[in-house]
């Protein structure tokens, strides 16, 4: 049986701290984990300056900021990652980063020399982020959470069309999003099922699925006019 993968979760519990984040990889790194993963993204392609917060998020932060006054608090600059890929050197423990745009897609994947690409629950739909990362050539994992089978094969019809190496998704993360879960609440046997659903298809032909054919016609046409 091969080792386990652990990746301990930091996301943006930083709370924009370059230091607390130096802290959430040397207290992974001493749980045991394998891998820390935080959260990369451009503020301002990502959330609208209307945007609310959300309910639990004005509890905790208050309510005279947005959304995105919020969120701009917790992005990192390159200076910022290089501190925390240097810490993850010091601790041995593996740096990795979800990207929520394009731009943060190749600045992981260029400037800060990540080997695999984390593609979250919530773009799993975002096809022209699917479509670059699948054109890097490295490890993708997809996370599924409260994902349709049919969103599912269209994310796999997308990486499988796009891949430059001629190679699968390392890994499909199906997961309950509910934090933090309850025994009951696992669905356990979805996980097999869905497991089985991808087993069983040919998702990964290089010939387009009718999906792709459609978008990625659309995507070249838009790419011509910028």
């Amino acid at each position: 049986m091969k080792q386990v993968l652990i990746i301990a979760e930091a996301g943006v519990n930083h709370n924009g701290s370059v230091d607390l984040a130096i802290r959430l990889v040397e207290e992974a790194a001493k749980a045991g984990a394998d891998v820390v993963k935080f959260q990369t993204g451009l503020t301002e392609k990502l959330i609208s300056k209307y945007a609310q917060k959300a309910d639990y998020q004005k509890k905790t932060t208050g309510e005279m900021e947005s959304q995105l006054e919020m969120c701009k608090k917790l992005e990192f600059t390159w200076d910022d990652h290089a501190r925390v890929i240097k810490a993850c050197r010091d601790n041995n423990i593996e740096f990795l980063s979800t990207p929520f745009d394009i731009e943060s897609l190749h600045f992981l994947t260029k400037k800060c020399g990540v080997d695999t690409i984390k593609i979250p629950s919530g773009e799993i739909t975002n096809a022209k982020l699917l479509f670059e990362a699948g054109r890097t050539g490295k490890d993708v994992i997809l996370s599924t959470g409260m994902s349709l089978l049919g969103e599912v094969e269209q994310a796999l019809a997308i990486l499988a069309y796009s891949f430059i190496n001629d190679v699968a998704p390392k890994s499909f993360n199906q997961c309950y999003d509910s934090y933090s879960s309850k025994v009951g609440q696992l669905a356990l046997m979805e996980h097999a099922g869905c497991s089985s659903f991808y087993c069983q298809r040919n998702l990964y032909e290089r010939k387009p699925h009718k999906y792709v054919k459609s978008w990625l016609g659309q995507y070249r046409v838009n790419k011509k006019r910028r």
